[in-house]
């Protein structure tokens, strides 16, 4: 009976070590795929940003060791590379560190009540070519971007007999003319909204628009980061801004409706964040210390 079922297990475990390999192979073939884009790549522009931070501690007692994470330019696509981040104007903060949220540096102690700037530094590079990346992460329906609502449904069968190469821009040309832009909205309030009342801001035409174009079933993500025409920019916290990337022909393409831009001027956006879940916007920086608060001025 043991030999019987020693026969038995022993198929499942090829089986089994079988799948553990070839997803093995599936992944060191997107790693080796993006590492061969970035080398075959060309170098389109260069950015220098400096910004800003404040830190406030509200308390009545000092704060120490607080640590603080601050959103850097992001280095997880293809298109942009990071080269290099810095803050250097405190001689009490301790080197930075890069982690999954961001660049987190460490504030030896903050008085009660008191105010302190943190200047970063960081160096970017965007390049162009074609950009091998896995889209299908980028097609599903989710809060704010309602891809399978009836509503978003109605107006995206427009284009549904158009090729899958026009539809992206047929659809960025119906957003530019049927929603009023808007200087800036508190909350997020998603593609679904934007279509009942026909406005938004920057961060509603980006959701509206990867909502039409994955139920056209067109990979689409939104982002958030600054537009940096030269090469040296100092950015402000008003400045921060939302748009979108749809894949085409292998490659990520820039559309931006709220500001009339289509698969043009890509060398200036610098992204700062990847919005996989509304979270995402929620958290561009912040502190470990309940009494000490962050903000971009």
């Amino acid at each position: 009976m043991k030999c019987l079922i020693g026969q038995r297990i022993r198929p499942i475990a090829i089986v089994v070590l079988l799948l553990a390999l070839v997803g093995v192979v599936y992944w060191v073939v997107i790693y080796l795929n993006q590492t061969e884009t970035r080398q075959n790549s060309t170098t389109v522009s260069q950015k220098h940003l400096r910004y800003q931070f404040e830190l406030h501690n509200r308390g009545e007692a000092v704060a120490d060791q607080v640590d603080i994470t601050l959103f850097i330019p992001d280095d997880s696509l293809p298109f942009q590379r990071r080269i290099g981040t810095k803050a250097g104007n405190l001689a009490q903060l301790s080197s930075g560190e890069y982690t999954e949220d961001g660049f987190r540096l460490r504030l030896k102690r903050i008085a009660p009540y008191a105010r302190k700037s943190i200047i970063l530094d960081a160096q970017v590079e965007i390049t162009s070519g074609m950009h091998i990346v896995e889209p299908g992460q980028w097609l599903a329906a989710q809060r704010y971007i309602e891809a399978d609502h009836p509503l978003v449904r109605r107006v995206a069968q427009q284009f549904s007999s158009l090729s899958k190469h026009l539809q992206p821009k047929a659809v960025y040309s119906w957003v530019v003319e049927n929603i009023q832009s808007l200087n800036y909205i508190r909350e997020s309030r998603g593609a679904v909204w934007v279509l009942e009342n026909r406005k938004g801001d920057c961060t509603e035409f980006s959701y509206l628009y990867v909502a039409l174009l994955r139920h056209l079933g067109i990979p689409a993500m939104p982002v958030g980061g600054f537009i940096a025409r030269q090469p040296s920019t100092v950015l402000g916290g008003a400045d921060y801004h939302n748009w979108a990337y749809f894949h085409q022909d292998g490659e990520w393409k820039l559309a931006d409706p709220q500001n009339g831009v289509f698969d043009q001027s890509a060398e200036n956006y610098v992204v700062f964040r990847v919005i996989r879940d509304p979270e995402d916007e929620r958290a561009k920086f912040f502190t470990s210390h309940p009494d000490v608060l962050v903000f971009m001025r």
